[in-house]
């Protein structure tokens, strides 16, 4: 009886091990392989997981011709420019405000005038009668029974900055997302968006994120670091 209760207790410690390896590796909702979700109070595509790489990337300018493109729902080219405009002033006013998107969205066009006026941003009448287009166009979608609010992680960097994942760039976005979540674990405090490659190599060897001898695992390359850092800057710069 004690043999087999000890053999279930080995077992356990190798699923819990496993799965937490798994995860690390990004495997789980962290992956390059998972799904961005729309979020309405932000009006733009987000990661759960604050860790996630691609958690603070998204721009409510872009993502929301996306998501309507993704419901059958795109506007006119002529629309989808006006739109895009006012998502970015109403974005400008989020910031310069402690208003989200969503709190935004669920203004009068006079409160909205209001809220612009005590601000230095400009804007115009275009921009009060595209703010209530949306608004009824965000009635129209999310009163379905079923909208689409998820697009994968590797279609979305595609559309957003116009150019195809190869394998060797999707390996290397895991491979840094992988190296996010070990410092998430231990801590480490680092802002990947502005760190280099040559920065990061050190922390990784400084820290010992891959185990230190003779347990060590391969560690990522400079080159895969490299890559993986320009991928995301494309994508933070973008202006699709």
């Amino acid at each position: 009886m004690k043999k087999m209760v000890f053999a279930g207790f080995i077992v356990l410690v190798f699923f819990l091990t496993s799965c937490s390896a798994a995860d690390m590796m990004g495997n789980g909702d962290t992956s390059i392989y998972t799904s961005l979700s729309f979020d309405r109070n932000e009006m733009r595509y987000t990661a759960s997981d604050e860790n996630d790489m691609f958690y603070d990337m998204g721009k409510p300018s872009f993502d929301y011709g996306l998501l309507l493109e993704k419901n059958d729902m795109e506007p006119s080219p002529e629309e989808k420019e006006a739109i895009k405009e006012t998502l970015t002033l109403l974005k400008n006013l989020s910031e310069e405000t402690n208003l989200t998107m969503g709190d935004i969205m669920t203004m009068s066009s006079s409160a909205l005038s209001d809220a612009l006026n005590e601000t230095d941003l400009s804007y115009s009448l275009v921009d009060i009668v595209t703010f209530n287009t949306i608004k009824t166009i965000n009635d129209r979608l999310f009163s379905r029974e079923s909208p689409t609010l998820l697009i994968s992680k590797i279609d979305y960097y595609e559309q957003r900055t116009n150019q195809t994942l190869t394998e060797e760039d999707i390996d290397a976005l895991n491979t840094l997302q992988d190296v996010m979540n070990r410092m998430a674990t231990r801590d480490i405090d680092i802002d990947f968006g502005s760190v280099d490659g040559d920065s990061l190599k050190a922390t990784i060897e400084t820290e010992s994120i891959y185990g230190s001898s003779p347990a060590i695992e391969e560690e990522p390359s400079q080159a895969t670091l490299d890559k993986a850092l320009a991928l995301i800057d494309e994508l933070d710069d973008s202006d699709e």
